[in-house]
């Protein structure tokens, strides 16, 4: 009986890793249980030997991967659900809200009179300017220009052309005002038939604004200096600038006065207006004044 139960500890400790060790006299018998497999030699057929680390190591791996995946798709979902859309319109109507309207107006009211003073000595800078923007002069030369590129191209020739003519020319700002114009009343209570047509003109509903600056120039005419008179001419005038209410650039130069008439002859006879009719890109209406 005794040998059966012994064989049979046996047997128990050899399946399940058992081992035991026998105290001294006097102690009890105590039993440790091991983590591993047996590592007898011939384990029963029907159950294969198991390697624990490598299964381990795949659950790890695996583990890994299903975080690393489930991370990066959270992340691409949330940096498309907060990209922006893009905008499909054209630079110049880019700014949607009302305040982006007013930083760009403000902007422009304050660069113009700068730009007009420094117009003889370093010409335009194109930033404040629509690609749309048309200019016009009706009451002396009939000029018009439409078109961002020509009309800084028609500046050019103006302020090479008034270099030359004029000795020590120079202009000075001497007032500048802004009015809201459109979506409502005119700026003017007799000038209703206007406002239609700047609401027509600049597009869209809501209030606009027109930038009026009013300048001085003042420059000696070469042929007059050569003969000893160096008395300058003074010019007083004013422009008009039509603000776009979608993207608060120029969109239209008009000049509104000008006293007395400018020497305009000299300006065609120099072939200004044939200059300006060549800088027209194809498709474009001719320039009044160009033929």
């Amino acid at each position: 009986m005794f040998s059966n139960l012994r064989r049979g500890a046996v047997a128990f400790r050899q399946i399940h890793g058992v081992q035991c060790m026998r105290p001294p006299k006097a102690a009890a018998a105590t039993c440790r249980f091991s983590t591993r497999p047996p590592s007898s030699s011939s384990p029963p057929a029907d159950k294969p030997p198991v390697d624990w680390d490598r299964t381990l190591n795949e659950a790890l791996e695996q583990a890994k991967r299903e975080q690393a995946q489930s991370s990066s798709s959270s992340s691409s979902s949330s940096s498309s659900s907060s990209k922006p859309p893009k905008d499909p319109q054209d630079p110049d109507k880019r700014n949607k809200r009302p305040e982006d309207y007013l930083i760009t107006l403000g902007r422009v009211t304050d660069a113009l009179p700068h730009q007009i003073e420094d117009f003889l000595a370093h010409g335009l800078d194109g930033d404040i300017y629509a690609e749309h923007i048309r200019f016009s002069e009706p009451r002396h030369s009939g000029m018009q220009v439409s078109g961002r590129a020509q009309y800084l191209g028609v500046a050019r020739l103006l302020r090479i052309a008034m270099n030359m003519y004029f000795a020590r020319p120079e202009v000075s700002v001497v007032g500048v005002r802004q009015v809201a114009v459109g979506g409502g009343a005119a700026s003017d209570p007799g000038d209703t038939g206007r406002a239609a047509a700047e609401e027509e003109r600049v597009g869209g509903g809501g209030r606009g604004h027109d930038v009026f600056v009013r300048w001085v120039f003042e420059g000696v005419p070469r042929h007059a200096e050569l003969l000893g008179n160096a008395t300058a001419s003074r010019f007083e005038g004013e422009f008009r600038y039509a603000i776009d209410r979608t993207s608060g650039l120029v969109a239209e130069h008009e000049v509104t006065a000008i006293h007395p008439a400018p020497p305009t002859a000299v300006l065609a006879s120099s072939g200004l207006a044939r200059w300006v009719g060549w800088l027209a890109p194809r498709g474009m209406p001719p320039v009044a004044g160009s033929t």
